[in-house]
Parts: structure tokens; sequence; C-alpha cells
């Protein structure tokens, strides 16, 4: 039976927490401590567009979704997608995707999972609804103490004041992407995300956007014009972000960066990340469900 919930409660925490710590069983976003998984809980009161829901039968608890939507833009993510071990995982992951597609018709529901939840893999690619199955490699950064910032002439941080003439060199790269953020969507959110671009001559040559306020900030997306195929000034940018993140968020756990590709395809990325101290962390995939497909 399926049970939506509105506050917080021990056994769920223990229950998210417990299945969170293992790949194989874990959902994305990664929560890395059990303060992070309360944080999900406490949110529930917070905001109108956060819902939970669990299922349980005969008094067992088999699974636990916690999700988001934006009503506008017809959107639902999945903050917690989990499945108890020694259980169906079809019916009980049928039961709680097809609650979200009954309660969210016309909704596109995005589901992302580390791939070692072989479980979840093997259960969303054989789905009838599914649009896009995506893979990525996650980079993790750490700190202990404040992180240096680099050589600063020519960057600069992109707010309300000079986003109009930011826009147009962000969505030349987010719609050719098909990204969910696009400027129309990213200056709505400017109270959650940074940007910093690298300026020459007056002309914007490169940028990188990222979420900071949280306890796993996120790189999104750096773009690079491609007449500067120069590696020098992406990782200005990176080590920018870097030093905002540590100096305005001295609580943050980790912070992540999703590559597009497996770790084959990222290799020559990879080894350039980790002489920043980035680390890999794992592979990932997201699991797009389509309203206009049937189940």
């Amino acid at each position: 039976m399926i049970i939506p919930i509105n506050k917080s409660n021990d056994t769920f925490i223990d229950f998210a927490w417990r299945l969170s710590q293992r790949g194989e069983t874990a959902s994305y976003p990664r929560l890395a401590s059990y303060e992070a998984v309360e944080a999900v809980f406490e949110k529930l009161s917070l905001k109108d567009t956060t819902e939970m829901i669990v299922l349980e039968e005969e008094g067992h608890l088999q699974g636990l979704c916690a999700y988001f939507w934006i009503e506008a833009d017809r959107y639902l993510q999945t903050t917690l997608f989990l499945v108890s071990e020694g259980t169906d995982y079809r019916l009980v992951a049928d039961s709680m995707v097809n609650f979200l597609k009954d309660r969210f018709a016309t909704y596109t529901l995005y589901l992302g999972f580390p791939l070692d939840n072989q479980w979840a893999h093997s259960y969303f690619v054989k789905r009838s609804d599914l649009q896009s199955l995506d893979y990525n490699t996650v980079m993790q950064w750490k700190h202990s103490e404040a992180y240096p910032y680099p050589d600063q002439q020519g960057i600069e941080r992109v707010t309300e004041i000079n986003f109009e003439e930011y826009a147009p060199f962000h969505d030349r790269f987010a719609l050719e992407e098909g990204i969910y953020w696009t400027s129309e969507r990213l200056v709505k959110a400017l109270d959650r995300f940074v940007i910093f671009c690298l300026r020459r001559e007056g002309k914007i040559l490169a940028s990188l956007f990222g979420i900071y306020k949280s306890l796993n900030p996120e790189i999104f997306g750096i773009y690079v014009d491609p007449s500067e195929a120069d590696l020098a000034i992406e990782d200005r940018l990176l080590r920018t972000f870097l030093a905002f993140v540590s100096h305005q968020s001295p609580k943050m756990e980790c912070l992540y960066y999703f590559l597009e590709g497996d770790r084959d395809e990222n290799a020559a990325r990879i080894a350039r990340l980790e002489s920043l101290g980035f680390r890999w962390k794992e592979d990932y995939f997201l699991a797009v469900l389509d309203p206009e497909r049937p189940c």
C-alpha cells in the first residue's frame, strides 16, 4: 500500500540512510551522511512542491520515494527512490512509478541512480515509456580548508545585472544539448546558482554554472567557445568555482561534477580533474520517462 508522508519519521530516515550507503541500492542524488537524509525529510514541511511516499506491505517497509516537481515545466525529479533488499524490485518500483505517473499524468519523470544499482538499471531499461537513458561519470571534490582563488583577470560573476548579456552565450550551448537549465529558467534560480564567465576584449569566451547553497554543491556545466580550445580556461573557471564554494559553503560535505559519458570516454578529463583534487566517485545513469508513452 502506498502511503503519503508529510513529516519526519526515524524509521523512514533509518531505512533511507541504510539503502543510500551502498551503490547497489542507492539513488541519486547520493546522500553522504545521515544529516543529509534528515534534510530531505525536513523539506517536506517547507515546500509545497515536495512530497514523499512509502510502500508498506503487512507492516514491512518495502520502498520509499521522495520527489519534487515544477508545474510550469511539467517536470518531476526524484530525490530518493529506494527499494528494500529481498523484495521484488519490479513490483515495488512499479507501484511507486505508477503512483507518480497517475498523480502527475502530464509530467516528464527524471530518476537518477548509481550504475552499480543494477536492479534499477535492469528495471528502467525495460520500461516501455522510457524516453532516454543517459550515462555520466561522477567526479567528487572535498575540501578541508579554504581553496585559494586563481588569477581572476577576465573572470566575472554573472548576476541579475549582467545576465541579459550573458544569456545568448549560455543558450548557444544549453539549447544544443537539450538541458533543462536554459537561460530562461536559470535567471529565475540565481539565488541558488552561481555563474562565472571569462571575457577577453569584452567577448564572453567561457562560462561555468552550478549550485552552491547545498551540503553537496554541483557543477552543472562548463561552456567554452570552440574557437578557444584552451584547457587552461576551463581550469581557471573550475578553480574559481572551487574557491567560491569553499568560502561560501564551509559546511559542504562534497562537491559533484557530472561528465557526460563513461570513464573511458572521459579518461583525459578525469586526469585533469584529479590534478585539481577531484576523485572519481562512480558512474551514474538518468532514466527519463515520457508521459505520452504507455507504461
